[in-house]
Parts: structure tokens; sequence; C-alpha cells
């Protein structure tokens, strides 16, 4: 396949695009595309241009366009702007075109007819008028409306052997229930032009007309907003229904996403209008619309465009490779296998469209390149139609863009979507996915009534640790002058290694100007870090091997005196900043405290506590008292108040472990999780480590497996865990 960045666009489409940027400020070529070929499908079709081919025979050309943009993108002005330049043809052709076919065709099948009926030619002339005047006058362009009206208007159109039907919709989120029967009928009509007759009774008052031969191509527009039409319940339902029984794979897609470049607000407002109103601009429409008058004639009615072999082959490798693109995809993925499989059909049919606005016989390779380049394109914006929001993500995201917590009635008017039949669901949903989007939603209860506020969460910069610090050795100094930073986590050491200075993993109001007061009131909730002080048997190297898995600054405090006691202090930065205020802050210390395989101090529970600096300390085996460890920043979303992770995570806490220590608690969470086998026996050894024998390691073992939800066999608890384990107590390793 050759590379499609290198062909240009078709020179009609892209000075009208380019056109359509300039008047719409708006440089969304991939949106004004698809929008401009539907306009040249229009003319190519009520022309009854047609494309012969060996393979599949004749095909009409005819093209089906969704286009979705935010209001204010410019679809409508864009719209009129394509009508204005396609006026002359509009004109000329239900002026001249249409009326001569029309008379010249009757004339035909009235000649044809009267050899059969025995009637003469005038008689079946005046029947066959009178069939065409009951169907009304010409329609160009038609937005709503039913099957038998389409049935019947279809039949003026067979009449002429001209003509197209071009069913084009405004704001199609609104108006797509009531123009079902409409869509439905024109699944039918977009491959041959063709549709099945209903049956009815023929009587003197309601005479069904005589059935002709023959195709009439269709077009279709569908465009408005995405909020319309996704809105999460029956009108998104439906549409979706409609891509999957064949709009899909019948369509051109145009979807607006950034409406003004970068470049755009670098002009002043002056330049702008001076673009808009620039005399190329009126050069353009009026060159194209002096243009395609000449296709509007009698001598442009019935083209027949071929396609030459070599181009067919070039066709058949494009359909070959968007065919194995769809079959690598899973089953479940069927509207974009069925887009795929059918993009070298919208290919062709685009193809005859743009041969017939050149004037040509034949479609050559630069015009197939060209309209595949174009189907490329729309197939992009379809991807972007399918991943577009879900109803539980558009609630994560209005929840996190709210300053305020929202109750259920204040969804309910904001969101069409949110329904009390659905919103425990969609709820669950939208808390789960924005933990995947690094966000959370809380739930909390006021005088009954749950409030939701729904938070972004930003990624923790290891370069940006957040604290404030002051300088002094009575009260009065400790607690004031502190100063707001954002240090380096590897650089900790040289702040708590000075003597007479203290910090606070948090800002305080003023600290900017380091004239911070330490208290609640005066606190900066915003926080990155958690500090834990450990005050009591377990020595510092046990700590380091518990918490190896997790990134952490360890080091020893001014009161230790290993191995009489071990006073020493873990500092452990979180996966993203959390901003809590002084009671959840509390609650989620407290989650930490229970989470953690050791005991620790409870008073690190309050927001506003202080960490007292010393330069002594013994040592970590080497001539230093500090240490860090590079893993994995530890994930504190389960452990916030009022969140579905969090009571997921205490429910299966109190479920699985009920008169656990911290240690065995510890463990018992990640057996939960797997690794059975593997984390009894790292509990086994930690028990070891605190210089525990054997029998009373065995009680233990045994006492956690009776814990666990799906516990170890006896077999492979004696076999594996208590035999390494009594062979471990045995050689002292």
């Amino acid at each position: 396949m050759i590379d499609l960045s290198k062909i240009p666009h078709h020179k009609c489409v892209e000075e009208l695009t380019d056109l359509l940027c300039i008047k719409t400020s708006n440089q969304d070529k991939a949106f004004f595309r698809p929008l401009i070929s539907y306009f040249l499908s229009i003319m190519a079709s009520s022309q009854r241009t047609i494309i012969e081919t060996k393979d599949r025979g004749k095909i009409p050309t005819n093209l089906y366009v969704i286009n979705l943009a935010p209001s204010g993108y410019g679809k409508g002005f864009s719209m009129h702007i394509m009508e204005q330049i396609t006026k002359k043809f509009k004109d000329k052709f239900l002026q001249i075109t249409f009326p001569f076919n029309l008379d010249k065709n009757i004339q035909k099948l009235a000649s044809k007819s009267s050899a059969v009926s025995g009637l003469t030619i005038d008689e079946e002339v005046e029947n066959l008028e009178k069939q065409s005047n009951r169907a009304g006058p010409p329609i160009f362009v038609f937005d709503s409306g039913t099957t038998p009206a389409i049935k019947q208007y279809r039949t003026k159109l067979l009449l002429a052997k001209c003509g197209a039907l071009n069913f084009q919709c405004d704001e199609i989120g609104s108006n797509l229930l009531s123009n079902m029967e409409v869509m439905n009928s024109f699944l039918e009509l977009y491959d041959q032009g063709q549709i099945k007759n209903k049956l009815t009774k023929n009587t003197a008052d309601n005479m069904r007309d005589i059935e002709l031969d023959g195709f009439t191509p269709a077009n279709c527009m569908l465009f408005g907003t995405q909020d319309k039409l996704f809105d999460g319940s029956t009108i998104e339902d439906t549409f979706y229904s409609f891509l999957e029984i064949g709009y899909a794979r019948r369509c051109l897609f145009g979807i607006g996403k950034t409406m003004r470049s970068k470049s755009y607000y670098q002009l002043s407002a002056a330049e702008i209008y001076n673009q808009q109103i620039q005399p190329n601009n009126d050069a353009v429409m009026i060159k194209w619309q002096n243009y395609f008058e000449t296709l509007a004639g009698p001598d442009q009615s019935n083209k027949k465009i071929t396609l030459p072999d070599d181009v067919a082959i070039k066709l058949k490798e494009y359909q070959i490779e968007c065919e194995k693109i769809a079959d690598s995809l899973p089953e479940y993925a069927g509207i974009k296998k069925a887009e795929l499989y059918h993009r070298y059909n919208k290919a062709l049919k685009l193809a005859g469209i743009l041969a017939f606005i050149d004037k040509a016989s034949v479609i050559n390779e630069t015009i197939l390149y060209q309209a595949i380049k174009l189907v490329e394109d729309s197939g992009q914006s379809f991807q972007a139609i399918l991943t577009r929001d879900k109803p539980y993500m558009k609630l994560a995201k209005f929840l996190m863009s709210c300053e305020t917590p929202q109750t259920s009635a204040d969804l309910v008017e904001a969101l069409p979507f949110y329904k009390a039949s659905q919103k425990n669901e969609l709820m669950t949903l939208a808390q789960a996915w924005a933990y995947s989007q690094h966000g959370l939603i809380k739930k909390t209860y006021m005088d009954g009534i749950e409030l939701f506020k729904g938070e972004a969460l930003e990624k923790t910069d290891l370069n940006k640790i957040i604290l404030s610090w002051t300088q002094g050795t009575t009260p009065e100094q400790f607690n004031n002058n502190y100063r707001n930073q954002e240090v380096p986590f590897k650089e900790l050491h040289k702040l708590t290694h000075l003597a007479g200075y203290h910090w606070v993993n948090h800002h305080f109001c003023n600290g900017n100007n380091g004239k911070g007061h330490r208290c609640d009131a005066d606190v900066l909730t915003p926080f990155n870090t958690i500090v834990i002080d450990v005050d009591g048997d377990l020595e510092i190297h046990k700590a380091m091997n518990l918490l190896k898995d997790y990134t952490f600054f360890m080091h020893t405090t001014k009161s230790n005196t290993e191995p009489e006691n071990n006073r020493f202090r873990v500092v452990i930065p979180l996966a993203y900043k959390l901003d809590l205020t002084k009671e959840d802050y509390a609650v989620f210390m407290q989650n930490i405290i229970d989470w953690l395989p050791f005991k620790t101090d409870e008073q690190v529970k309050s927001i506003s506590k202080k960490w007292e600096c010393c330069a002594k300390g013994n040592t970590f085996g080497t001539d230093i008292n500090y240490c860090y460890n590079d893993a994995e920043l530890l994930d504190p979303l389960q452990f916030i108040p009022h969140t579905m992770r969090n009571d997921r995570y205490l429910k299966e806490n109190k479920k699985i472990i009920t008169n656990l220590d911290n240690l065995a608690r510890w463990f018992a969470l990640r057996m939960s999780e797997g690794n059975r086998n593997n984390n009894m026996i790292k509990y086994a050894m930690a028990l070891k480590d605190t210089g525990m024998d054997y029998s009373d390691i065995e009680k233990k073992i045994k006492e956690l497996n009776s814990q666990l939800a799906v516990p170890l066999s006896k077999e492979e608890l004696e076999n594996t865990i208590l035999k390494t384990t009594a062979k471990a107590c045995i050689n002292g390793q």
C-alpha cells in the first residue's frame, strides 16, 4: 500500500476545506472533508453517475456522512456555505435537467408500455404523468419523512431516471427517535438504491402505482452535538444500535475535537476578521459555484465511470489490508470489524464521485488514493466516536470538576443519564474509573443525605516533597516561623540531621514568607508523604526488610540506643499528592497504622505533628545513620476514608483477620491477594527474626492459616512452610 501521507487530498475537496476553515475560524480539516464530500455526492448521484466494475457490476455513487461536534463548532455555518456553493447546480438541475429527463424518460416508458397494454402512447404518457404528479414537485433535500413518502417520491425519481434521495438531518441527537423510520429505509437504499415495496390493498380510492425498474441513489447527512446524541440513555443506545445494524459500514465520519489551534489565539481580532473577508474567499466560492453549474446540465446525466483492472487491483489490496486488521480484532469488536471490512466500498463510491467532479470517465490511481486517504481519516474519527466517554466516565469527570459535594438530586438535575434505577451501578463504575485515571470519588453523609465529591489526583514528584521547617529549641521557637518548601526526596537527610531543626509533612499559612504558625487551623492540607515513628523492640534492619517493597527514607532518632531501645523514623512517599481534612487525615493515618507490620507511635495521626531533627544516632552497619530504599511508591487510595476502595479494604480486612497482630495482619492481607505459600514463609522468617523459638512460630503460623479465606492444606503447611522454618531455626539462618 502506498504511503498516503504523500498523497494530496483532491483539489476540489481541499480548496473548499480551506475556505470553510477560514470562514469558521476552525482548522479541523478532518471534520470538514466528509461534509464537503457529502455535497459532492449529492451532485454526482443526482446525475445518476455509475461506476462500472468487472467484479461487482454497476455501483451507484452515493455517500452517508455523520458529523458530530460541540455547539459553536461551525457545523451549521459550514453547511450553509456549501449550500450556497452548490446552489447554482441545484437550481439548474431542478429547473432544466430534471424536467428534461423526466419528459424524455416518460416518453420512452410510454412507448414501451403502449406496445404491451394496447393503449396509445399519449394515454400511457398521461398515466405516467399522473403517477409523477402524485409524488409532488421534485425535492432536492429533505430533513424528515416516512417510508411510504420515500417510496412514493422514489417513483418520481424512477420515472425521471434522474435525481437522488437526499436526507439531511440537523441536531441528530434531538431528531433521531422521530426519524427512525427514515433511517431504517436508508439502510436498504445505500448499496444499490433499491427498496422493497409494501403490499397494500388496491382500491378505487387507493390504486397502487405501476412498479418501475431501476435504482434511486440515496445520500444521508446526520450532524449535531455529541452531548445530545451521547446522552447515556435511549438516544445513545438507539444510535449505537443503528451503527451495529449497518450505519458503521455505510458512513463517513467526522468528529469535532479542538476547535481553535494555538496559532489562532496569536492573531488579533482584526487579523481574524481580515482573513474571513479577504477577496480570495469570494473568488474560491464563485469559481466552484460556476464549475458545479456546468455539472448540472442534461449532458452530464447518467455518466458511466469505469474502474480499470490495475486500479481495481489497488482497491483489492486496500480491501485485503483492511480485512487483515479487522480479523486481528477480538470478536466482540463487531462494529469496528464491520467498518473496516467495508472501507474499500466507501472508497470506491467516493472515488467515483471525485471522478465525476473531474469530468473524468475513468477512476485513475490518484483519484483512488485520494478517496482512500479521506476514508482513512474518517476511520480515525469513527474510532474517536467509539471511544467516547461512557456515562460513568462523564459522571466521574463531572464530580471531579465540581468544587462542592453533590447530592443525588444535584446529579439527576445536571446529568440526564443519571437515573435513580441505575445510580448505584453508575457510581460504582465511576469510582473505579476515577481510580484508573488517578482520581477518587468520596462519599460522605450530612443529616442522612449522601454527598459525593470527586478529586483529580496528582502523581507525586519525588523532586517536590512537601514539607515545612523551622529552627529552635523552645516551644515558642519550634511552633512558629515555619518555612514552606518542596525538596528532593533523596535530600531529606540534609534536613533531618540538622540539630535544633523541626519539620512537618505539610505546609502552613504564611509559610511561603517563613512565618508559618504550627497549628491545625493553619495547616494547608495537601501532602505527599507519611511519617512513622517506631519506638519498641523491632530492630531497624528487620523494619527495612519488611518494607523493602516500598520506597522509604529511614533514620535513627535522638533517643535511639539500639540494641537496648530501637528508636527510628520512616518517611514513606505516596504515589499521589492527597488533600485531606484534619479529621480525614487522622482516619487515614489510623488505617496506615493498622496496616503496618509493626507497632508505631499513634501521635502521627495529628495533621500538624512535627518531627525533631538530630545529628545523633547509631549506625546502619556503616558510618551513617540513615538509608534510602528505591522501590514502589505506596498507593494510598485504599486508606482514604469515604471511598469505595477503603470500604472494600476495611471489609476485606475485617473478613479475613479478626484477632491478629500487626505482623500477622501484614502478611495475611498479602496472602489474600495470592502467593500464599511464599508469604507464609516470609511471615515465619519475620517471626524468627524477632527471636521467637520454633514451637511458638509453629503455633503462630497455624493460627494465621486458620484465619485465611482459603487456608493452605495441612500437607503443604507441614511439608514446606514448617519444614523450611524448622531448618532455618536449627541452622540459625
